[in-house]
């Protein structure tokens, strides 16, 4: 019986097999973007599952004014909790995620490899306990009785060392001691060294602990910690601090006690109350994950449904073309538990042969399925991803099986005569009328995916050109971005090699920077009369800036002249208007008084200079401007800027990497970037979800043509016998075409008139996140709208151009 119902299949797949084909590639490719849509959002989702305890974990923290939680941990708090645990408590862990550290690592050979931007846990020895570390080599008690211990993860054991044992003792030299220092209002005098004393598995991406990043080692009794620094502070706020709870115990009940305690920490001049809110609270209510995660799972289904409605379309235009068959076949004695399994054996076998081709493109794929979104990365596994198809395979094939059945249930129900003669089949009307709406459904998520594609490129053209305005896109390709943060090398070794790097002839300039002027911008105040009256303060950005910087950036000095010492500040035009309207007078000569240092006299105004296309909730409020300090970066620098000369970018950059490979460990990668690729990297989120949106909206295109294909398929070869008699009647190729693709221009208008709103809205909210939006106008709607009208009208002109062709006569005949 079984073979029977196969060989029935495989002839009926054959007979259409075109149309099976776009349903078998179409829904195997959709299944593929379904499946990683959900394996992120599932990601996201399942966050935080790798601890044990985290149903008994609390967050506690101090109460700001509006009874919220401040979001950080209060240092003094944590000592003292530490000291004596509250009722209810069984363990209190400090965690913080501390500034990317630099470390030369002395092998067990001798040899000393640098390695730079490590992510880095500052932990104490609670943390374990708490929240359960792994350990694979070394001993956590002896590392909580070492101090400046480090324990490596797995992932970094591995980058370094052959096996995770080989790391134990090891030393390793913090060489950016002073930067780590400093960032925590410390000081630290030359570098610090940590000894490996423990190995630990990797903690999974998807937890808040770490902000959802990976992290490369954790440190315990670390002298530059918050919490070993700032132990007898009045008030500090610095990392996460965790109570692990007995069993029964909530952090509601917890919260309540530090209430009737009455237990109030220094904050500032006040005393605010100590509360506990459950693990991971506080990050979900600051972090767009959660968003995110949405937007993915709705990605998912809405392409999961356009390969679905295209396959079961034409299953079910042909399953209901087969009503006939089915009645002989009740009339030969077939039951409809028989019927259902002919129609499920040849679904069945769609659906798996779509399977296939999602496992052929998984396999083929894996090694690009990789999502970098700004501090978001996730690489997929490719076995997880594989089970996860399987997974919605046989929910796929669930529903199938309920498509089969109504079918089956619909031709039992119809007289075997009626069935025999075909005129029990069901009206035309409500036949077309449901496949016009699964088709009405195709064309709508065509428009979301191309708008949203076509809006991602757009906007990140927007970005990389508003970034830096006062540069052409040409020159910014003709100045090179070389990182020099390395901590390893001495000032007097990076100022060596800059000169080897500016000796070739194509260097036309060069301009020295603390850091890459795409990282972040700083804000300070600066006051008109020594901070007396607050009408007279400005609330202004800030940069440091050599000498050159003018020129080299091509920012034009309006008015006064460039900055020749550290009295100087040139402003921009916004910030001189503020002076002007506040002083009534030119604002060169204004003298300005900074909060700390001494005051400083504005010698210029330039251009406005634009390094951000963002806009952030404290950027919302009213900014006077920006004003720019002299540096002297002779002595300390961490960034170097090249100005190439016309067409020479290149010969320069393959310059600049052969001298920096040539100078540095292997253990560290040459970075050569240029200017645009640096402002690239800034809109890294558009840039990724881009290529993502565009793979999607290539797909559901192609995959609602093939529909759009397939459907004409079925209705030219049902309604041949009445196209050869309107030939015969005299209806020419434009009445032929008239009758059957009107309907699909009423899909293409009707479809678009729902979709576009919801895109206007989309993009209007999206707006509010950047500085500079591009511009969304009657070209933007009227391109898309005729580009997809286009390939539509391409698909259908192609195929009933066929049926157009066809000798009445054999037309007939064929009936």
């Amino acid at each position: 019986m079984l073979l029977h119902y196969l060989k029935v299949a495989v002839r009926q797949l054959l007979k259409y097999r075109t149309q099976n084909l776009i349903s078998i590639v179409g829904l195997g490719v959709c299944l593929l973007c379904f499946s990683i849509c959900f394996y992120v959002g599932r990601f996201i989702l399942t966050t935080d599952r790798c601890f044990e305890n985290r149903d008994r974990i609390a967050d506690v923290q101090l109460e700001n004014e509006f009874g919220e939680p401040y979001g950080s941990a209060h240092i003094p708090l944590a000592h003292r909790l530490a000291a004596q645990l509250p009722p209810g408590v069984e363990a209190v862990t400090y965690v913080n995620v501390s500034e990317k550290r630099d470390y030369t690592l002395t092998l067990p050979s001798g040899k000393e490899l640098p390695y730079l931007a490590l992510a880095t846990l500052e932990v104490d020895s609670s943390f374990q306990r708490v929240f359960g570390a792994e350990v694979l080599a070394g001993s956590w008690e002896t590392a909580s009785r070492t101090p400046n211990a480090v324990i490596l993860t797995e992932r970094m054991a591995k980058r370094l060392f052959d096996h995770p044992s080989e790391a134990i003792g090891c030393r390793m030299l913090l060489t950016n001691a002073q930067q780590v220092a400093r960032s925590g209002g410390a000081q630290a005098s030359g570098n610090v060294a940590y000894s490996v004393q423990a190995v630990v598995k990797d903690l999974p991406v998807n937890n808040t602990l770490t902000g959802m990043r990976p992290m490369d080692l954790l440190v315990m009794n670390d002298e530059l910690s918050y919490l070993y620094m700032f132990r007898e502070a009045d008030y500090i706020l610095s990392g996460q601090l965790f109570a692990l709870l007995r069993p029964g115990f909530s952090p509601a009940q917890l919260s309540d006690h530090f209430r009737q305690e009455n237990l109030k920490m220094l904050m500032g001049r006040d005393e605010r109350p100590v509360t506990a809110v459950p693990f991971g609270q506080v990050f979900w209510q600051e972090s767009p994950y959660l968003i995110f995660a949405g937007i993915a799972l709705a990605l998912g289904v809405l392409i999961l449904l356009v390969g679905l409605l295209n396959f079961f379309s034409f299953t079910c235009g042909s399953y209901l073309n087969r009503l006939r068959e089915y009645s002989l076949r009740r009339v030969s004695g077939s039951r409809g538990w028989q019927l259902l399994g002919l129609l499920f054996t040849q679904a069945g076998l769609t659906v798996l042969l779509a399977f296939l081709v999602t496992a052929c493109l998984v396999e083929l794929g894996s090694p690009y399925l990789h999502i970098q979104l700004e501090s978001f990365s996730l690489e997929v596994d490719k076995g997880m991803l594989m089970a996860h198809c399987a997974q919605y395979l046989a929910a796929v094939l669930l529903l199938t099986l309920v498509i089969c059945a109504g079918t089956v249930a619909y031709a039992c129900r119809l007289p075997i005569q009626a069935g025999i003669r075909g005129t029990g089949r069901t009206r035309r009307s409500g036949k077309h009328g449901v496949r016009n709406t699964l088709l009405a459904v195709q064309f709508f998520a065509c428009w979301l995916f191309v708008a949203l594609s076509v809006s991602l490129y757009l906007q990140t053209n927007t970005v990389t050109s508003v970034m830096f305005n006062n540069l052409t896109e040409t020159q910014k390709e003709e100045i090179l971005s070389i990182p020099m943060h390395y901590s390893f090398m001495s000032m007097a070794d990076k100022l060596a090699l800059v000169e080897r790097m500016k000796q070739h002839a194509g260097v036309e300039d060069c301009l020295l920077a603390e850091e890459a002027y795409t990282d972040n911008q700083w804000r300070t105040g600066l006051s008109l009369d020594k901070w007396e009256s607050e009408k007279l303060r400005l609330d202004l950005y800030y940069r440091k800036v050599a000498p050159n910087f003018f020129h080299f950036m091509n920012l034009r000095i309006r008015q006064g002249r460039e900055l020749r010492d550290t009295t100087d500040i040139v402003v921009d035009q916004k910030l001189a208007e503020s002076l002007t309207s506040l002083t009534q007078k030119e604002p060169c000569g204004t003298v300005l008084y900074p909060w700390v240092e001494g005051p400083v006299t504005v010698c210029g105004v330039s251009d406005m200079l634009t390094t951000t296309a963002y806009a952030s909730p404290w950027e919302r409020e009213p900014i006077k401007g920006t004003f720019y300090r002299y540096a002297d970066y002779s002595r300390n620098f961490g960034h170097c800027y090249l100005r190439c000369r016309p067409g020479q970018a290149e010969a320069v950059r393959s310059h600049v990497t052969a001298i920096l490979e040539e100078t540095f460990p292997p253990s560290i990668h040459a970075e050569v970037r240029t200017l645009l690729q640096d402002l690239e990297k800034e809109c890294q989120m558009e840039v990724s979800l881009r290529g993502i949106v565009l793979f999607f909206a290539i797909v559901c295109i192609v995959v609602t043509l093939l529909g759009v294909y397939a459907a004409i398929t079925l209705d030219t070869e049902r309604r041949r016998k009445e196209v050869a008699i309107r030939k015969v009647n005299g209806a020419g190729r434009r009445q032929i075409f008239s009758l059957f693709a009107r309907m699909y221009g009423w899909l293409l208008v009707g479809t678009a008139v729902v979709a576009f709103p919801l895109i206007y809205l989309i993009l209007q909210e999206w707006q509010t996140a950047y500085v500079a939006f591009f511009s969304y106008g009657p070209l933007f709607w009227l391109g898309i709208f005729l580009a997809v009208t286009l390939v539509t009208a391409l698909t259908v002109v192609f195929r009933i151009a066929k049926v157009a062709r066809v000798n009445p006569a054999e037309a007939i005949k064929a009936e």
